[in-house]
């Protein structure tokens, strides 16, 4: 696996492309309740495998963001403290 940055942008351009798999999956289940079809056989094992690690590594980069700004607040928290702290002669 390569470590990639991931910009806002690029965060939203993966999201709007998810939104848009799952707009295509809401319109498949309406164009069969539609016609009354009960449904239809899919081979579905990889797509799930890969939802279920798709899942599991979107939460895993909340939790790395939310450590980040955890980090980056007590830093800046630090550096005003010391900022304020008048020497004494």
């Amino acid at each position: 696996m390569t470590l990639q940055t991931y910009s806002v942008e690029r965060m939203d351009e993966l999201a709007m492309r998810l939104f848009d798999v799952a707009a295509t999956l809401r319109q498949t289940a309406l164009l069969c309740r539609e016609n009354d079809m009960e449904g239809f056989p899919l081979h579905d094992k990889k797509a799930l495998e890969w939802l279920a690690q798709l899942e599991q590594w979107a939460h895993e980069g909340v939790g790395k963001v939310q450590a980040s700004v955890v980090s980056q607040k007590a830093v800046q928290r630090a550096l005003q403290s010391v900022s304020g702290v008048k020497k004494k002669k």
